[in-house]
């Protein structure tokens, strides 16, 4: 998905893209609010943001018919957030097995809060250092003939949880490997073999929810700055300082 200064602030200009969605240069957050990206060769979201936001809002999809449905540069660490779901569905039958991938990216990926639903015809998610705190979670790849290839592979660190866990399948455990000399984790079954089922992750009943900040709302009317609220029109008062709607006013 091509972002450039002039769809900065409504990705629906792109070609592929409906519903709202839009990116904030300044605090690097980019908005899912009910989008839908649709594309047939590209990847639908990729990412060369360091400390990149993404926030969700409401239910959000991205599909891509022959490549990977979110990928990026190794330095595009991302973050994603709200209460909004958010559906990745990577190609399952591209001519290249590696683009049969719903997330492929090796950076630092945290989800946090939000509900995310990851698929492709051979990797779910692929690469990466995963965070996931308390979230809702299901991802599935169906695998290969590449041994280490399914749900959860290749991964550079084993995931950490915080406030949730893997609740589906069971008796799951992280099987390390090395090829040129990198190490990598993928997620094994009971018998033994690369999980390509769906892998639930959802927060213990336990876990302390994480705490959610109300927004401050200023009071209104008119106060001195002794904090008393007065009930004359701004006209009427005498020249001073004041508090408007919570904002500091000067009346000459």
């Amino acid at each position: 998905m091509p972002v450039t200064p002039e769809t900065f602030n409504d990705f629906s200009k792109i070609p592929g893209v409906s519903g709202k969605g839009y990116y904030e240069p300044a605090t690097k957050v980019v908005t899912f609010d009910n989008i839908t990206i649709e594309k047939d060769a590209d990847i639908c979201f990729f990412n060369g943001v360091t400390g990149l936001t993404v926030r969700v809002i409401g239910n959000n999809t991205l599909t891509s018919a022959n490549n990977v449905a979110i990928s990026g540069l190794a330095s595009g660490s991302m973050t994603f957030e709200g209460d909004g779901k958010l559906v990745a569905n990577g190609s399952t039958d591209a001519n290249l097995e590696i683009l049969r991938t719903g997330i492929w990216i090796m950076a630092d990926i945290t989800v946090r809060n939000c509900t995310f639903e990851i698929t492709g015809g051979v990797c779910g998610i692929l690469g990466g250092e995963w965070t996931f705190d308390h979230c809702n979670v299901r991802v599935k790849g169906d695998g290969s003939n590449d041994k280490y290839a399914g749900s959860i592979n290749y991964l550079l660190d084993i995931p950490k949880f915080i406030g949730c866990s893997i609740v589906s399948p069971g008796n799951t455990k992280w099987q390390d490997f090395t090829i040129q000399t990198t190490n990598y984790y993928t997620l094994y079954g009971e018998d033994d073999k690369a999980v390509t089922d769906w892998v639930v992750i959802e927060p213990d009943e336990t876990a302390i929810a994480r705490p959610t900040v109300k927004p401050v709302t200023a009071k209104q009317g008119i106060y001195n700055l002794n904090g008393v609220r007065l009930s004359a029109p701004l006209k009427d008062l005498p020249k001073g300082i004041y508090i408007v709607n919570g904002k500091k006013v000067v009346k000459q």
